[in-house]
């Protein structure tokens, strides 16, 4: 039995390791339908063999396993990545509270992020603009709406 999950198996190890890469969460909604035929496709065949019947489950199981981690890890990046812009806000808010401004940087007001983060700001005609890619889809971003104080998810 367990050589008859071994594509299965290689197929949500493959998935996984491909869509837990950042920006690539969306190809989940292709990945969806793919395992759905996959798995109408082995039950078909098991009507013909009902002795590999206990094989369905654990196929299925493989399949919802590996697509609750590709959520998962795409959950714990959107959460570290709004933590570290939020973290953000609140050094620029802070400085802008105490010098009655905004910074024109980020190094002018000291706040330090790391390259990996990729969280940008600028400032044009004394209004902040600071925002963050996401990490499911690409060519998204989270802006921070300094007069609302909000995050505006940006489609492209």
């Amino acid at each position: 039995m367990l050589r008859a999950l071994i594509p299965c198996l290689l197929f949500c190890a493959l998935s996984v390791l491909l869509l837990a890469q950042k920006h690539a969460g969306f190809m989940l909604y292709l990945l969806l339908p793919i395992m759905l035929v996959y798995l109408l496709t082995s039950a078909w065949r098991i009507r013909k063999q009902p002795q590999r019947l206990p094989e369905l489950p654990l196929k299925m199981l493989l399949c919802l396993t590996s697509i609750s981690a590709i959520a998962m890890v795409h959950m714990h990046y959107h959460q570290q990545a709004r933590t570290e812009a939020n973290r953000v806000v609140t050094a620029i808010s802070a400085y802008h509270q105490s010098h009655g401004a905004y910074p024109d940087s980020l190094q002018a007001a000291n706040i330090h992020v790391a390259p990996a983060a990729r969280i940008f700001y600028s400032l044009r005609e004394q209004q902040p603009s600071l925002f963050y890619p996401t990490t499911f889809t690409p060519f998204e971003t989270y802006d921070y709406q300094f007069d609302t104080q909000q995050w505006q998810h940006r489609a492209d």
